[in-house]
């Protein structure tokens, strides 16, 4: 009988300082792919929310996506390697495999290796059935630990008596293992498929499909290069050609095309005949008029000197100095109201794409298949709006542009008749310095419908102030590289199973508590890293702090994106993040957001329902019908409502908004059996606060639990009872950690793991003599049962343990005796109080209790007195313990941010499994009856407006 893992509370992260850190995940299981957003831009308050304005196109499928630049030297020399190195996937030298882990994670769409071996076997196997023709596009770091790759891949399978040719295009985005520098994973992505999952059903179709497709004779065609494949079209780089044209016109039918195809058939001054050629263009420049322009391709072989005279004047010869197309095939006849019709449809899917076509470049092909197609321009060509000295859009290649460019382009528009060098320019909260000169924008984070701000550089009492913005700025862009900086830290050491160098660990829990194991150790320390940047932004959230909030949730989403999808799918902390940036895009009101406000928010609407269960059942027989995730899904309806509104889809925001509403009021729902309130009466709070509850634990309890004082008593009792459980499992987990360090790290710098340090203690085997066995063994059971069992070694063993006692005791005491004679002791004094107690503050007590006269000689007291040497440390401080507590040998000591790192940490203190379902929904009541009034005015109107 198959069984399913239902998912159990909505589990958050939480943390117990002193002892140990748990991050509770919901419902493990796994798909998310982040990459698909643009990073965050600068956003700038409005009194208005999100007025009503015409959507942005972002460029960004075929421009490579950027991000801060945080490479070190070492990162970017990887991505140099990769242009080197990639080139050479499909021929004799091949890929260098030494720069890839053992255990490295490949997925495409239709296949995996989970190791370089099983790559490079799948590799040589394309390259004999298919002959790969592989292009490099570029290649670009695009997160922390990530470097993305766009190529073209075309096959001929060679099995087949046509030979079909298959085309893909797409990314490659490579993790990288931050320890070895070595890449980790690497995920591909088709351009003409939506699912890009293994094992996407729609991938192995689109394989299918272009192994079907058989190819007519070949006849000779411009010579391009696909730079991108989609479902819908694709995008070519056309080399020049040349062409014999002459005018037609759409009334007369085939005239123009029997006379410029009369040409190539001998009808020149040489009487020569040309070899045929494919495709035909058909090219309108007004579609008003009915004059148009036939064109046949001419072998590229020939040049125009060496081409025959036409014998007719109307036609002529004419060099295509070609350039980037976007083509769109269709089939049947190409009538003016299909081609108009295609047209439409190809600079739709463009613009969505973020690509920009020129206004008058349309052609036909009249060749056996029709096609259409419209030149665009460069698709790394975008839009900066500028702001301040001057204000307007300009349009720019961000990938070729450098900042004193764009200051003398600004310079040159302003009316303050100012010079280059007394602009300055701001982007997202950073000013755009030139640098060596040869940065480019796209590499200072300016991106399609980026936000600039230009100032003039004034030397009045302005400049100061302006001065100390940038330099606020500057603080807060390294306070935030400081915060990723601790997150990936704390993330490194506590996933790897090290033996923490706090007095507390971050361990991950399922719903019931238990540590778990959450895929390899660079999911475990992607998945702590994405969480405690997601707890930081949620702090900064309620202080109202949503533009740096924004940035920390986009530092979380990295770091969720570098986890094995897989492993992530069926947890709900993801689609949650997504939430949350749009809660910060609407609180800021800033309506360029729009379009990824509506993108976050369908993946949002996915990972809830596929981690909740459809209308929230799974979560509801998990919490014994509570209703914890309500407050979630009105904020998340809310904010649904408020973009298919400003998108002019009336209907569906009203329909989000009221089923939003409906969970703001008390309302009998009919899909649910049960009454859904989330603001709680007065009276009810009262009930329960006489009972000795605070405020917001009483709210939140009488809203999961639908008003129900009973329930709520009850869910406040087994909170409680849980709380005092995890402290008693936290004083325990204190006490091994302590333990843990005394026993020292195993030479590759792990924790004795004190599970089968109990398990030889149950079987006879002294405690001290069991860890120190796993330590010098890495925690190999076998091995070290066997060296317990081996009277040499375990002769040896504790010889060793007697040895590192007395070393251990020795230093301890040199130190402590260092600092009491630093007080003004005699040394002889201290040393019998230290021998005599052992503990350094019980022989400091002595000694202040003593007076001059016996300070010197302490009664009963042998100055001879041997140092003790066994179980002498178990009366050393815990400090003490900890220092001496070398073990496997030295360790190299991490330089630590402890401010930003205790920050981090400490926001999880008071975190539990229900923090992200606790939401006070006043704003949001406030935004659903704002959004109703406008819709209700816009249906006044648009009814008046039938009327009349």
């Amino acid at each position: 009988m198959a069984t399913s893992h239902l998912p159990a509370p909505i589990s958050r992260p939480t943390i117990r300082r002193r002892a140990t850190t748990t991050f509770l995940l919901s419902h493990p299981k796994y798909t998310i792919k982040t990459k698909i957003f643009p990073p965050l831009k600068n956003t700038v308050q409005r009194n208005l929310k999100w007025p009503a304005v015409k959507l942005k196109s972002m460029a960004q499928e075929q421009s490579p996506p950027k991000t801060d630049k945080i490479f070190d030297t070492e990162q970017h020399e990887l991505v140099k390697f990769l242009y080197d190195d990639l080139p050479h996937l499909f021929d004799e030298q091949g890929i260098d495999r030494t720069a890839y882990d053992e255990r490295v994670q490949f997925r495409d769409p239709i296949t995996r290796h989970d190791d370089i071996g099983g790559y490079l076997l799948n590799i040589a196997t394309l390259r004999i059935l298919f002959n790969p023709d592989f292009k490099l596009h570029w290649v670009k770091q695009t997160g922390p630990y990530e470097i993305t790759t766009r190529w073209t891949m075309v096959m001929r399978f060679l099995l087949l008596p046509w030979q079909p040719e298959l085309v893909f295009t797409g990314t490659s985005v490579m993790g990288i293992n931050p320890e070895t520098k070595k890449f980790c994973s690497h995920v591909d992505y088709w351009d003409s498929i939506k699912n890009n999952n293994f094992f996407s059903v729609e991938g192995l179709l689109e394989v299918i499909k272009q192994l079907r497709i058989y190819k007519t004779p070949d006849l000779e065609k411009p010579k391009y290069h696909i730079l991108k494949r989609t479902a819908n079209y694709e995008v070519r780089k056309y080399e020049p050609f040349i062409v014999a044209e002459t005018n037609g016109d759409k009334l007369s039918g085939s005239s123009g095309f029997n006379s410029v195809a009369g040409y190539i058939f001998g009808k020149n001054s040489k009487e020569e005949k040309i070899p045929m050629t494919t495709p035909v263009f058909t090219q309108a420049f007004d579609p008003d008029i009915s004059k148009v322009s036939i064109q046949i391709v001419l072998p590229s072989e020939k040049d125009i000197s060496s081409l025959p005279a036409p014998n007719e004047e109307e036609i002529s010869l004419r060099k295509v100095e070609g350039g980037i197309a976007a083509v769109l095939k269709f089939s049947g006849k190409p009538t003016e109201d299909i081609v108009l019709e295609m047209e439409k449809a190809l600079r739709s899917n463009l613009i969505r794409d973020g690509l920009k076509p020129k206004d008058a470049a349309k052609r036909r092909e009249s060749d056996q298949k029709d096609f259409f197609y419209g030149e665009i321009e460069r698709e790394i060509m975008g839009k900066v709006r500028i702001g301040g000295s001057w204000s307007g859009v300009l349009e720019i290649e961000v990938d070729e542009w450098t900042v004193s460019m764009l200051r003398e382009e600004v310079a040159k528009r302003s009316s303050d008749c100012v010079g280059p060098n007394s602009i300055n320019l701001i982007c997202a909260g950073r000013v755009l310095k030139d640098g060596d000169g040869t940065q480019k924008l796209s590499e200072l984070g300016v991106k399609n419908n980026s936000k600039i701000l230009a100032s003039k550089v004034s030397t009045d009492q302005h400049g100061k102030s302006i001065k100390d913005e940038f330099l606020a700025e500057e603080e807060r862009s390294n306070k935030l590289s400081r915060l990723k900086a601790a997150a990936t830290s704390l993330a490194s050491r506590h996933a790897e199973g090290s033996l923490p160098v706090e007095d507390f660990n971050l361990e991950l829990e399922n719903q019931s508590g238990e540590k778990v194991q959450m895929g390899s150790e660079t999911d475990q320390r992607a998945i702590m890293m994405g969480l405690m940047l997601h707890a930081n932004a949620k702090t900064l959230i309620k202080r109202q702090q949503y533009r740096d909030a924004l940035e920390v949730l986009t530092m979380g989403e990295e770091a969720f994106s570098l986890c094995n999808p897989k492993v992530i799918e069926m947890v709900d902390n993801v689609p949650i993040l997504q939430i949350d940036m749009v809660w910060c895009y609407f609180m800021l009101h800033d309506i360029s957001w729009l379009t990824v406000a509506g993108i976050r928010l369908a993946k949002a609407r996915e990972g809830i329902e596929r981690a909740h269960g459809k209308e929230s059942t799974r979560i509801r027989i998990l919490q014994g019908g509570r209703y914890p995730e309500l407050a979630l899904h009105l904020r998340m309806e809310l904010l649904e409502g408020v973009v298919a509104y400003h998108s002019g889809q009336l209907q569906k925001s009203k329909e989000a908004l009221t089923s939003a509403q409906a969970k703001f009021l008390l309302k009998k729902l009919k899909s649910f059996c049960f009454c859904e309130q989330l603001q709680v009466p007065d009276e009810t709070l009262s009930l329960l606060m006489t009972m000795g509850y605070r405020e917001r634990e009483a709210k939140r309890a009488l809203r999961m639990n639908s008003l129900d004082v009973g329930r709520a008593v009850d869910f406040l009792v087994e909170e409680k009872a849980k709380k005092a459980q995890k402290r008693e499992e936290n004083l325990q987990r204190q006490k091994e950690i302590l333990e843990q360090k005394r026993y020292g790290m195993t030479p590759l710098k792990k924790a004795v793991d004190m599970q089968k340090v109990k398990y030889f203690v149950s079987i006879g085997f002294e405690k001290d003599v069991a860890a120190e066995a796993l330590r010098r063994n890495e925690n190999d059971t076998q091995v070290a049962l066997d060296d317990l069992t081996n009277p040499e070694t375990n002769s040896a063993i504790q010889n060793e343990i007697i040895s590192k006692r007395r070393k251990r005791l020795h230093k301890a005491t040199t130190s402590a005796s260092e600092k009491l004679v630093s007080m003004g002791f005699h040394k002889a004094a201290v040393d019998e109080a230290l021998i005599r107690f052992g503990r350094e503050e019980q022989a400091l007590n002595y000694l202040l209790g003593q007076n001059e006269n016996s300070v010197n000689g302490l009664p009963g007291a042998n100055p001879s007195v041997p140092l003790p040497d066994t179980h002498a440390t178990e009366s050393l401080g815990d400090e003490q313990i900890a220092e001496g507590s070398a073990g496997g040998g030295s360790s190299s000591v991490e330089t630590r941010d402890v401010e930003m790192e205790d920050e981090l940490t400490e926001e999880l203190q008071n975190a539990d499994a229900y923090s992200d379902y606790d939401i006070e929904v006043t704003k949001e009541g406030e935004a659903i009856n704002e959004y109703l009034a406008l819709l209700s005015s816009a249906e006044n109107v648009s009814s008046v407006s039938s009327s009349q």
